[in-house]
């Protein structure tokens, strides 16, 4: 679903219920073990904030899984998070090919949050 918003005070009041409402979604994570190595408004490669759309909407920034068992996990651009797939240098990358499928496979068992989804 698409929401557009042309009140410059709503777009603000928007932005803001996101910032909230990622940060309690790190917290609820972070308290059931995940580890985290930045917040979510601030790209751990680039060291940039989040993006904005056109009307000035945030564009959240994606969870990166740096390791899986156990869970940590950078929050990155888009862009950034293609880029550390694309490099040879994987110091963002610290799991063993197959560990993406068996946590997605095993995701269910995983603590939910209040919407019944993990993230």
């Amino acid at each position: 679903m698409s929401i557009v918003l042309k009140d410059s005070k709503l777009v603000e009041m928007y932005n803001q219920f996101r910032r909230e409402d990622e940060q309690d979604r790190q917290n609820r994570l972070a308290d059931n073990g995940v580890l985290f190595l930045n917040g979510p408004e601030i790209c751990l490669v680039c060291l940039k904030c989040q993006n904005f759309d056109e009307v000035g909407k945030t564009i959240s920034l994606i969870k990166h899984h740096v390791s899986y068992f156990p869970q940590k996990i950078a929050h990155v651009h888009k862009q950034c998070h293609d880029e550390i797939h694309a490099t040879d240098n994987h110091v963002l990358i610290q799991y063993d090919k197959g560990d993406s499928k068996k946590f997605y496979d095993n995701l269910e068992s995983l603590p939910k949050n209040s919407s019944g989804d993990m993230y």
